[in-house]
C-alpha cells in the first residue's frame, strides 16, 4: 500500500496536483492508524506480538485488511463517521490490478490516464 500511496505522492508533486497529494498523504495516515489500533495483518501481528503463533483474532487477512483500511479512508476523507458502505474496494484478477487504483484517484478527480507516462 506505501507503494501506491509514494507513487501517487510522487505524481502529484510532479503534476502540481494538490488534491492527489492531500488524497496520498491522506492514505498514508490512514494505513498507520489503522494498524496502531490492532487492525494488522498476519506479518504484522507476529512482529508486534513477538511470536509465530498469533490467534486470528489477532491479525485480519489481507482482503479484511484492504478494506478496513478503505473504510477508514473513506471516513477520514469524508468526515463521515458512518461512511456509506457500498464504498468499496473491488479485487480483480491480476490482469486488470490496477482498478483499484483508478477507483483511487477517481474519488480524488484524478484520471488514469494522468498516471501514465510517456518516458518523455
Amino acid at each position: 500500500m506505501y507503494a501506491w500511496s509514494q507513487g501517487l505522492l510522487a505524481r502529484a508533486k510532479f503534476d502540481k496536483n494538490d488534491k492527489l497529494k492531500h488524497f496520498a498523504e491522506t492514505l498514508e495516515k490512514v494505513i498507520v492508524e489503522t494498524v496502531e489500533s490492532g487492525n494488522m495483518t498476519k506479518d504484522l501481528a507476529i512482529l508486534v506480538h513477538g511470536t509465530n503463533k498469533v490467534q486470528k483474532s489477532q491479525y485480519l487477512n489481507t482482503f479484511e485488511f484492504i478494506d478496513k483500511v478503505a473504510e477508514n479512508l473513506v471516513k477520514s476523507l469524508t468526515g463521515k463517521a458512518h461512511p456509506d458502505t457500498s464504498y468499496k474496494f473491488y479485487y480483480f484478477p491480476v490482469t486488470v490490478r490496477g482498478e483499484p487504483i483508478r477507483m483511487m484517484l477517481t474519488h480524488c478527480n484524478a484520471e488514469w490516464r494522468d498516471m501514465v507516462t510517456t518516458g518523455e
